[in-house]
């Protein structure tokens, strides 16, 4: 399983942890409710006290994954939440096959029956929660059901003998389902990440088209697109859309493909005819990658076609004031605009990182949104260190 699989799935097992975790509470309130003055209350709180303890070590890897997972990028951090998961999945199997050997302390058959279909429906049940990870699986589902296959089997009487039967033979139904519903997901992550994979180069083979026709450089277009992502994760959005501003990001001048050479490779300042010219390039942007499905495309296009916008209302080319404009696209503007004054250009000379920050802050609530201004002067010790890796034409 290659890295980008292994995470897709970790993360898949750690989102449904709080259904697994929830149902696994409950039922054990149900099962303690049930037997309640059946057998000794000392069995009933010795079963409880096991699973709060399990459940508890669980909580707390739920918790530290979800706080550490943004950095969770490499096989061995994957490897080691893995088998902690697969260790409270151990537990938890295990302290419910023993919860039958507890509560069978009731010669009752219909309270047998009762405890058998809970173990059962549990080890059905986990084919969705847990079979995302098979050995997580496995490791909940093989020791719940060998213990109580286990205790039936040494019982006297044909009905015992008949359950370990066909616990046995649930056992590798159960097996079987699993593997199957882990190899369909498996299969349908790879599918989509091959097309996710497949849209981002596109993106960035259109962006590079750009790049030919344009005196910017390939850097630039790094450089600023990283310092989206970075601006995207410091306002609070997910891991997701920060991954797709940082790819869709890298189209903001595509548009440029549609614009006469004289006037864009121009080495001196365009005249009041030419930038009208020059500003259509967002419309053409929004033209070439309008009417997809696709939400990294559409996110393209949203930034293609209002980057150019400024907060204040005096940008193009709708002059959308304030939060008419779409958050991507405000972001995108401070990037773009730092960017550039820090770049040497034929028609210009490079910007010192301090005279850009205070042209940034100059244009707090005019040309930037005040807010991400702030934001974007909280992360610039981020920035100047990517900068420091990608420098080459900075100051």
């Amino acid at each position: 399983m290659n890295l980008k699989v292994q995470k897709v799935t970790l993360l898949r097992l750690f989102s449904m942890s709080p259904y697994a975790i929830g149902g696994t509470f409950v039922m054990m309130l149900v099962v303690g409710f049930v037997f309640y003055g059946m057998v000794p209350n000392y069995i009933i709180m010795i079963g409880f006290a096991m699973h709060m303890l399990v459940l508890s070590y669980r909580v707390v890897i739920c918790k530290s994954f979800s706080k550490n997972k943004e950095n969770a990028n490499d096989r061995e951090t994957l490897q080691r939440y893995q088998n902690l998961y697969i260790y409270g999945t151990f537990l938890s199997g295990s302290v419910w096959g023993m919860s039958v050997v507890l509560l069978l302390f009731q010669h009752s058959i219909e309270h047998q029956f009762f405890i058998y279909t809970v173990v059962v429906g549990l080890a059905g049940a986990s084919i969705v929660t847990l079979s995302a990870v098979f050995q997580v699986y496995i490791a909940f589902v093989l020791p719940m059901l060998s213990i109580s296959a286990l205790y039936a089997l040494l019982q006297d009487g044909d009905v015992y003998k008949a359950t370990a039967a066909f616990v046995a033979g649930l056992s590798a139904f159960f097996y079987i389902s699993g593997k199957n519903y882990h190899n369909n997901l498996v299969e349908s992550i790879k599918d989509k990440e091959m097309l996710i994979d497949t849209q981002n180069e596109i993106v960035r083979r259109l962006s590079k088209a750009g790049e030919y026709r344009d005196n910017e450089t390939g850097v630039h277009i790094v450089r600023m697109s990283q310092m989206c992502g970075l601006l995207a994760k410091e306002c609070g959005f997910h891991e997701e859309y920060v991954k797709n501003i940082i790819n869709a990001s890298e189209m903001h001048d595509v548009g440029k493909i549609g614009i006469p050479d004289n006037i864009l490779l121009k080495p001196g300042r365009l005249t009041e005819q030419e930038r009208d010219i020059m500003k259509r390039h967002a419309s053409i942007g929004k033209q070439i990658l309008q009417h997809s499905d696709s939400p990294l495309i559409k996110l393209s296009e949203s930034i293609a076609y209002t980057h150019h916008e400024h907060y204040d209302g005096t940008g193009y080319p709708n002059g959308l004031a304030g939060e008419y404009i779409p958050i991507e696209g405000r972001i995108t503007a401070i990037c773009d605009v730092f960017d550039a004054l820090v770049s040497k250009r034929p028609y210009k000379e490079a910007w010192t990182h301090e005279k850009a920050l205070e042209y940034v802050k100059n244009q707090s609530g005019k040309h930037f949104d005040p807010e991400l201004v702030e934001k974007f002067l909280a992360i610039y010790p981020q920035i100047k260190e990517f900068y420091a890796i990608y420098h080459d034409d900075a100051a």
